[in-house]
Parts: C-alpha cells; structure tokens; sequence
C-alpha cells in the first residue's frame, strides 16, 4: 500500500521532472530548424521589412501601413480600428488564446481561469491594432525581418487565413470584447489554442509556412528570440 505522503513525492517528482523536460523543448524547439513551406529565401532579395513586437509572454507582427495593407485589413473598421487613418503608419497583428487575450491587458489582469482554459484549450482570436508615428527601432522589444516580396505576400495571406470567417458576407468575425486601447478589436480565430499551440508558436508557424528558416517549436518569448538568433533573422 502506497502512504498518501509517498503519493506525493511522486506526483511532485513527476511534476518537476515534467516542468523540466518542457522547458528544455521550448529551447530546443527555438533552435531546431522546422519544416519551411512557402517561397524560399533565394526567391528574391529582401525587400520588405516587418517586425515582431515582444511582450513577457507575447509576440505581435508589426507590419508598415501601405495602400494594399489598408484595402485588405479595411474589414478593421467595423471595430473601431482606424486602419484608413491617413496617420496611421503601423498594423499590429496578434493572436492568442480568447479567454486570456481578451481580459488580460497587463500582467496584474490574469485570471486563474484563462490561464486554465488557455492550457487546455480555447477557441483563439486576433488582435487587430494600429500605430501612429512611432519609434520602433527605439524599442528595446522590437526585432526586424527582412522579406522578400515573396515571402511577405506568403505570410500577409496566411494572417488573412487565420480569421474565421461570417458564412453569410465572407467578412471576419468580430468578437464583442473591449480591446485594450483606443482603436484596436479582436477578431475570431480559425485554430485552437493551447499549451502546446500558444501564440509563439503560431508565429513561428506563420513564418515558416511564408519560406522563413525558424525554430520546430516555439512556445515561449524566447524560444522566439533563440530562434531569430539561430538563423539569422534578428535584425534588432
């Protein structure tokens, strides 16, 4: 007969053991090259530039504001985001888990059910947001991308691709949630998120799937940046 103290130790053995191996696997995974779809990097000359925005647990792509961004994110407007603002310079794209994303806007909003729903499992959605003028390359947090024009159109329509979508008008849904500034919303993802799906890996999935060498498994901040070291792509 196993003691309940015996019981236990195990189960916290395990438990620690567990914790140890993921986080091996997040940093492992950032610095073992996945698979890459999509257009190649010898399919052109890097000639666009978009950014990854970093958070303590979160990483939004930042994309400059140019007429076809405009028309084909215009759909933004329905939620207040001003996409068509002649002063906006910066789109802000982000997903993550719907529970979480949309009640947590700083670290001292989390709820122990989010994060419980985020772990097991939860319908996902985008975050849509635009910048004015602002200072990237003076943000500590900001990296930058170099694309080709290729592997840009790649990884703008698998972001489009990602929005689940109103059968009736074909428009991307918006969910009913307050944003966390003036003038972003959330929209309704396509895939679900969980502990293994989290809003890391669906970045580094977006870039391999757009021709971008990137790590296998992304799940944390810094399976991110290991990645962006490891193959080249920091270009802070």
């Amino acid at each position: 007969m196993i003691r309940p103290a015996s019981w236990l130790l195990r189960a916290l053995r395990w438990l620690v053991a567990a914790t140890v191996v993921f986080l091996a696997a997040t940093v492992l995974g950032g610095l073992i090259a996945g698979p890459v779809g999509g257009p190649r990097g010898g399919a052109g000359h890097p000639a666009r530039e978009v950014g990854l925005l970093a958070g303590a647990i979160h990483n939004d792509f930042v994309f400059p504001l140019d007429p076809d961004l405009r028309r084909r994110f215009q759909f933004a407007e329905q939620g207040g985001v001003p996409v068509g603002h002649p002063d906006a310079r910066w789109l802000i794209v982000g997903w993550g888990a719907r529970a979480f994303y949309t009640t947590t806007g700083t670290m001292a909003d989390i709820a122990p059910g989010a994060v419980w729903r985020a772990v097991i499992g939860d319908a996902s959605v985008l975050r849509v947001e635009v910048w004015r003028d602002v200072d990237l390359a003076g943000l500590p947090t900001y990296r930058r991308l170099a694309l080709t024009e290729a592997q840009y159109q790649a990884l703008i329509a698998g972001i489009e691709a990602e929005f689940a979508r109103d059968r009736a008008t074909g428009s991307p849904v918006l969910v009913q949630a307050p944003g966390f500034y003036e003038g972003d919303a959330f929209f309704a993802g396509r895939t679900r998120f969980h502990l293994f799906n989290t809003c890391n890996v669906w970045v580094g999935r977006q870039l391999r799937a757009a021709g971008i060498r990137f790590g296998i498994w992304t799940p944390a901040t810094w399976s991110v940046n290991l990645s962006q070291w490891r193959f080249g792509q920091e270009q802070g």
